[in-house]
């Protein structure tokens, strides 16, 4: 039998071996009971998953910080800046060197201001938080502003401590000890002894009391200092004295002595 092409009724002429197979392909993950078999659940949290790795992993990946940006601006050292200087003045390096750090120490207190200003900045003017702040352009002055103010603070501290000195050898003050260790200069004045006022002393002050004024009366029993007498005091016992010579010499009391004298 003569072997003929297998023919459709659409008209295929193509051999039915040349056509080849396609059977139906069944996905067995989602096939229950087979050992694939992934359940909708999990299959939403593998979904979500494989969306979500990418982001995971760029969130993890560390940047390299670029590398710090290099100051255009650099310190001229002394032997740089002798370069520029004028050598009629300076004929040796070593003589400029010697000459601008003594004028750096004494106008910033420092040899090397440019390294010190720069620790100023950022901080408030003369240390005072109403101040502005230190910029990179004020820090230089700012810097020898603070020198100068250090030095003012010194200079008073070093004419107290003159004067302490003569006055501790004057007599006008004392050097005595603290009690947490040390000294310490004092200037007050001692206190005066004193000494119990007498029978005598009581009666005439007694006496006295008649003729002063209301609210300048002295008390008789209080004690009598026993410093150097001045004027006022020698004359009160002078009165005192006289007071009692007149009342032995009259036969009378204090009292009749003393309005008879000074009444």
């Amino acid at each position: 039998m003569k072997k003929t092409p297998f023919k459709l009724k659409s008209g295929n002429t193509t051999p039915f071996k040349q056509m080849g197979s396609s059977p139906m392909k069944i996905d067995m993950t989602k096939v229950k009971g087979s050992a694939t078999y992934v359940s909708e659940a999990d299959r939403a949290k593998q979904q979500i998953a494989s969306v979500m790795a990418p982001k995971i992993a760029e969130t993890k990946t560390v940047k390299t910080p670029p590398p710090p940006k290099k100051s255009t601006t650099s310190t001229t050292s002394y032997s740089e800046a002798y370069k520029k200087a004028d050598k009629s003045k300076y004929k040796t390096e070593a003589e400029f060197i010697t000459a601008a750090k003594d004028w750096n120490t004494k106008k910033y207190g420092t040899t090397e201001p440019t390294r010190e200003s720069k620790k100023l900045i950022g901080k408030h003017e003369g240390d005072m938080t109403t101040s502005p702040k230190v910029t990179k352009g004020t820090a230089k002055k700012e810097l020898a502003a603070r020198h100068q103010t250090k030095k003012v603070e010194t200079a008073k501290l070093e004419a107290d401590k003159t004067r302490r000195t003569e006055d501790v050898t004057s007599g006008k003050a004392k050097i005595i000890k603290q009690e947490g260790g040390g000294t310490a200069v004092d200037y007050r004045k001692p206190t005066p002894k004193t000494k119990k006022r007498t029978k005598v002393g009581k009666a005439f002050t007694k006496v006295g009391n008649i003729f002063r004024k209301k609210g300048k009366k002295k008390n008789p029993h209080r004690k009598n200092v026993a410093s150097t007498k001045s004027t006022s005091t020698q004359s009160s016992e002078t009165k005192q004295q006289n007071i009692s010579n007149t009342a032995k010499k009259d036969g009378t009391n204090l009292s009749d002595a003393a309005r008879k004298l000074y009444a």
